[in-house]
Order: structure tokens, then sequence, then C-alpha cells
């Protein structure tokens, strides 16, 4: 193991490898997902109930977690058949899409330290 740089981070691999950062509190984690979001999925590890809800309320991705795992995020897992693509955008589709999808959502996971 590194210490992650500043430049690590907002990309991604493609390897089994990861960035990661130890924040101080809910609202350094904030402002880290901001400046590095992909807007793809993001997850929070809380035992903090108001700081999880502050967390979806807050963050700006397709799909967002708390005590859950982030590989969740695909069109089968949500129960959307076969999987077009993905999109970022808050328009025209976000999120894992099919055919059917037609309006812009969020998506809220709420689980107790589930894994894929």
């Amino acid at each position: 193991m590194v210490k992650a740089k500043p430049e690590d981070f907002g990309k991604e691999f493609l390897s089994l490898k990861c960035a990661v950062k130890v924040v101080k509190d809910i609202d350094e984690a904030l402002d880290h997902i901001a400046q590095y979001s992909t807007k793809h999925s993001e997850a929070i590890v809380s035992k903090n109930k108001k700081a999880c809800d502050r967390f979806v309320t807050e963050v700006d991705a397709a799909a967002v977690y708390t005590n859950a795992s982030t590989r969740f995020t695909d069109g089968e897992e949500f129960g959307l058949g076969a999987e077009i693509g993905i999109s970022t955008q808050k328009l025209h589709a976000r999120g894992p899409f099919a055919l059917e999808k037609l309006v812009t959502e969020k998506w809220i996971l709420e689980g107790n330290g589930q894994v894929r």
C-alpha cells in the first residue's frame, strides 16, 4: 500500500487498485465527493442515520448508497432487464438504463453492510 495522492482521485483505474481517503467528518467527505465525483455512484458507511440522510440528499450521483457496496449499480441488479448503458448526466437518462427510461431519477439505497 502507498498513500493516495490528489491526482489518484477522480479517475478509474480499470484494475483492482483503488484510492482511499479517510475524512474527519461528513463535511469533508461531501467536499471531496463534490470535487472528484464522476456522478456515477457514491456510498457512505455510517451508523449515524442523520449523516446517511444528509449524504443521500446532498450527493449528486446517479446512484447513492448507505451501508452497501456501489457494485450493485447495474441495470440487471436494479431490475431493469438488459442494460443499454449508464449515464451520469441529469438528462435524458441517468444511472443504469433500459428502453423505458424516460425520466431522471436518483437511486437511494440503504443497506446493512452488504457487498457484492
